[in-house]
């Protein structure tokens, strides 16, 4: 399984190309109990990472250039996710 990616609301800018910068507000949840296991916003800061480089879950560089520039949205991606890897979202 890829990444499923849902939209919740539409952005209105560009989508990011493979290496780009971006920023942007995440909540990462189990899938099995929908449990919160990392959220920037709890953190405080956005993550900001270069699409494409294995810096972030694989999950993240693909479903991240299928977003629109302030779009929110649910990329679901259970084999290519945080548990899957075994790593921090963020390396």
């Amino acid at each position: 399984m890829g990444v499923v990616h849902t939209m919740v609301r539409p952005g209105k800018g560009a989508k990011p190309k493979m290496g780009d910068r971006v920023t942007m507000h995440y909540e990462c949840r189990l899938a099995s109990s929908g449990r919160i296991v990392d959220s920037s916003k709890l953190k405080g800061r956005a993550a900001e990472f270069q699409i494409g480089t294995g810096r972030v879950i694989e999950g993240w560089d693909k479903g991240v250039v299928e977003m629109q520039e302030g779009e929110e949205a649910i990329l679901k991606a259970r084999t290519l996710s945080y548990d899957a890897s075994k790593h921090s979202l963020i390396r």
